[in-house]
């Protein structure tokens, strides 16, 4: 029987677990150059860790995927190749959301045909379209956007708090 995913904010000494994540996730993506050494990778999820809250799916006290977001941003969602399609992406989205103030963005590659379908399936709408000029990568993207639903748990808390 599999083991239960659980859900959980990173611990500082995970640094080098999600950042090998990241940099496996972002090696199965074939349209991506390579541009950064593992160990500039590693420096750059360190340097999230410090900036951004880090939530990791684990199984057996295993790191498999993670989420980085801050300030209504989803920053990062990536998953070890040989883990993904196995609940854990919908997990971290779901605990971004509501950790946002009802609304989240982010942005997706738009040659990441499984990343858009997951994202779409879970209510995000593109919002914006760009020829890749802005990001590093020189790849065409979107930005996505979810909000909660009117009248929803989040919005609800939102407006009482307006008041």
């Amino acid at each position: 029987m599999d083991a239960k995913i659980s859900i959980r904010l990173a611990r500082p000494h995970e640094v080098v677990a999600v950042a090998a994540i990241f940099s496996a996730a972002r090696a199965q993506l074939m349209f991506l150059p390579r541009l950064h050494s593992p160990d500039q990778e590693r420096d750059f999820i360190a340097s999230c860790f410090r900036t951004e809250q880090i939530l990791v799916a684990t199984r057996d006290e295993t790191v498999f995927g993670f989420a980085a977001y801050c300030d209504g941003w989803l920053n990062h969602l990536y998953f070890h190749p040989q883990m993904q399609g196995q609940g854990g992406g919908g997990l971290l989205l779901a605990r971004s959301k509501a950790a946002s103030e009802g609304v989240l963005q982010l942005w997706c590659f738009l040659r990441n045909t499984r990343a858009r379908r997951f994202y779409e399936d879970r209510g995000f709408t593109a919002a914006e379209f760009t020829d890749g000029s802005r990001n590093e990568e020189r790849q065409p993207d979107i930005r996505y956007v979810w909000r909660a639903a009117q009248g929803g748990p989040l919005t609800s808390s939102l407006a009482q708090r307006a008041h």
